[in-house]
C-alpha cells in the first residue's frame, strides 16, 4: 500500500505530541510540556478506532451544514494505490466506492448516480491523457 506521507518521530499538531514507534506498531499521544496531563500510548487497532470516532465526532459537529461546492485549494492528505471496493446502492439510486487509505483506515461514499456518471466521464477524459497500459515483458 502506497503512503504519501510518513509520519516523523515527535511532530507537534496543534496541541498534541504524535510519537509513532514502529518496533511494536503503536503510537504516543502526548500534550506539550507544561499540560497536567501526560498523554497516552495506543496500539494500531486502537489507534485505527480513534481515527473512526473522531471522524464520525467531526461529522456531528458539522452535521448541518453543506458539503464544500469544491475541493480546489483545499489540502487533501493521498494514498496510492489503495485497495478498493465499489457496489451499487439501489435503494440510494447510487454506488458506493469504498477504499482503505493509508492515514485514515477505511473510508466509503455513496455517490448519487449523476455523480456516477461526471465521475466515469471524467475518468474516461483522464484514461485518454495518460499513456497506455504496455505489456510486462517476458523473461
Amino acid at each position: 500500500m502506497g503512503e504519501s506521507t510518513q509520519p516523523q518521530p515527535g511532530i507537534e499538531a496543534a496541541a498534541f505530541v504524535i510519537e509513532p514507534s514502529l518496533e511494536d506498531r503503536s503510537v504516543r499521544i502526548r500534550l506539550p510540556e507544561g499540560r497536567e496531563q501526560t498523554g497516552v500510548t495506543l496500539s494500531r487497532s486502537e489507534l485505527l478506532n480513534l481515527i473512526t470516532l473522531l471522524g464520525q465526532t467531526h461529522a456531528a459537529l458539522h452535521m448541518n451544514e453543506p458539503f464544500p461546492q469544491t475541493l480546489e485549494g483545499i489540502p487533501i492528505p493521498t494514498t496510492i494505490g489503495p485497495t478498493w471496493y465499489t457496489q451499487p446502492v439501489p435503494e440510494q439510486n447510487g454506488s458506493l466506492i469504498a477504499f482503505y487509505h493509508s492515514g485514515y483506515g477505511p473510508v466509503a461514499a455513496i455517490l448519487p448516480r449523476f455523480h456516477v456518471l461526471q465521475l466515469v466521464g471524467l475518468l474516461e477524459q483522464q484514461l485518454g491523457l495518460m499513456s497506455p497500459l504496455r505489456p510486462a515483458p517476458t523473461p
